[in-house]
């Protein structure tokens, strides 16, 4: 394993999947595709539940989890198996520093997910392949 740094968490396979939040708080389909383990949208970060309770179990004191409800309108399915994640702390790629990055941490950046070596390895045992990590900001240039 080489030096320790910070990864972003995405989905493996890309979706076109859009949500709404609506204004009682339930997350409408606007442009239906798969459903990812992980979807960003503007002001959200839904994360499906067995890896939000895996992240929830790891960083207890710097996350958040709320229940949350997906429906397509046009259809009238309805998901409850997705939660949002509040996450506390920002990250900025100037402000890394190498203590931040040796225990496990999450970060928030442009609504989306970045982790700590040691939070990657064991959401790489959970999730196998269905998730990619990319190392620092390369995917944000």
């Amino acid at each position: 394993m080489g030096a320790a740094s910070v990864y972003h968490v995405g989905n493996k396979n890309c979706s076109r999947l859009k949500l709404f939040r609506s204004e009682n708080g339930i997350f409408k389909v606007i442009e239906f595709d798969e459903f990812p383990l992980i979807i960003s949208g503007h002001e959200h970060t839904l994360v499906r539940n067995d890896i939000a309770e895996t992240l929830h179990s790891i960083l207890r004191n710097e996350i958040r989890l709320e229940s949350v409800s997906i429906e397509r309108q046009s259809t009238g399915d309805k998901w409850n198996d997705y939660s949002e994640v509040i996450i506390g702390n920002e990250i900025f790629p100037e402000k890394i520093s190498s203590d931040m990055i040796l225990d496990e941490n999450v970060w928030i950046y442009d609504n989306c997910i970045f982790v700590s070596q040691n939070v990657k390895d064991q959401l790489e045992t959970l999730a196998g392949d269905r998730l990619m990590f990319s190392e620092g900001f390369s995917r944000f240039a």
